[in-house]
């Protein structure tokens, strides 16, 4: 595995555990808030438009209209406290309507709206985000895992085969750091069953068609009971660097 992806999957899986504890942190810290919070009801008495516009060209924006409700409310003490969310809605809040409110005790300009947006919108999408670059962190850890374990085993218990060299192929639905990788293809016939296998290498960063030049074979590490399907190229006996 090349050595951009490790370091692709280590910090995938650490950036993703850091956003999940960040998420798990802020969504205690509302809870918290919010069940020793004031509640009280809220009028909306404007409501403040714009536009939310996406892409990056004009010919190309998305634009849709948004809108951020004013909230006036009354604390206990008689106090008029008005409020202006930070979130903006597709959806077009009636002026006179009311909204849930709360406010931590004695701090009510501190108030926000007691909804899934205004409270729990942030650490759901930290702890989803967070989820998603663990998922992707610990896939392409576990693939090192049992690629550096098969390795493992064919240097200790598998064949060592001369294969001949066919070529490179360049992957052309993958980019590594904005760059498509390289394999090396090689087959060897098994003087055994007289079957033919083609053997790919690890995803290569750079173009090894230099460093195989002038070579007719390559080792291969083969597993005698599944050659075809358990083998190791070993790319060292080239100098090529994954």
């Amino acid at each position: 595995m090349p050595k951009v992806l490790r370091i692709v999957g280590v910090t995938a899986a650490v950036v993703g555990s850091v956003l999940v504890i960040i998420g798990v942190v802020v969504g205690v810290r509302t809870l918290t808030f919010r069940s020793s919070a004031v509640h009280v009801t809220g009028t909306v008495v404007d409501v403040v438009d714009g536009r939310s516009c996406s892409g990056s060209r004009r010919s190309t924006n998305r634009c849709t209209d948004v809108h951020t409700p004013v909230i006036k409310f009354s604390t206990g003490s008689g106090d008029e406290i008005t409020i202006t969310p930070d979130y903006r809605s597709s959806s077009d809040p009636e002026i006179g309507s009311e909204i849930a409110v709360v406010y931590p005790p004695g701090d009510p300009g501190a108030a926000r709206v007691d909804s899934f947006a205004d409270l729990w919108l942030a650490p759901t999408v930290l702890i989803g985000l967070g989820a998603s670059f663990c998922v992707v962190g610990g896939v392409i850890t576990a693939k090192m895992i049992r690629t550096v374990k098969r390795r493992a085993w064919l240097e200790q218990n598998g064949r060592r085969v001369s294969a001949q060299l066919q070529g490179v192929r360049r992957i052309d639905n993958i980019r590594i750091n904005g760059r498509h990788p390289w394999r090396v293809v090689a087959t060897w016939q098994d003087p055994g069953t007289g079957r033919q296998h083609t053997f790919n290498s690890e995803l290569i960063t750079d173009n090894p068609s230099e460093a195989i030049a002038g070579h007719g074979t390559i080792d291969v590490l083969v597993d005698p009971a599944d050659p075809g399907r358990r083998y190791w190229m070993d790319l060292s006996s080239r100098a090529i660097d994954t």
